[in-house]
């Protein structure tokens, strides 16, 4: 797509399989219009293993083992809060854009700046 195509760029949970999350966040700026809204949600990845476990119980206890199995590799791929700050950051965004929503996502809300 052209630069500063869209209006908007929203994706959720589309970020934690990638290999090179960066690029897929620094596109989505490309992309972005002037003033533009970025919306990114995804997984947020567990501190530990004892908080990956009650993360699975508390969403997919009521799963096959198969897709509780599959739901834990999804939360493992996952990014940290951290981590995707440091990303925006490296994009020019502040870091404090980037906010744990609740147990299980992570959210980034930006709007791109105006190139006047």
């Amino acid at each position: 797509y052209d630069d500063d195509r869209f209006a908007a760029i929203i994706s959720f949970a589309a970020l934690h399989p990638l290999q090179e999350p960066l690029k897929a966040l620094a596109e989505a700026v490309r992309v972005s219009a002037s003033d533009g809204l970025i919306f990114f949600r995804d997984f947020r990845r567990p501190e530990d293993p004892a908080a990956l476990e009650q993360q699975v119980q508390t969403w997919a206890r009521h799963e096959s083992q198969g897709q509780q199995r599959r739901f834990a590799e999804c939360l493992c791929a996952a990014l940290t809060v951290d981590e995707v700050s440091r990303m925006v950051q490296q994009l020019g965004f502040a870091a404090e854009s980037v906010q744990a929503t609740d147990d299980l996502f992570w959210t980034w809300t930006a709007r791109k700046a105006r190139s006047d």
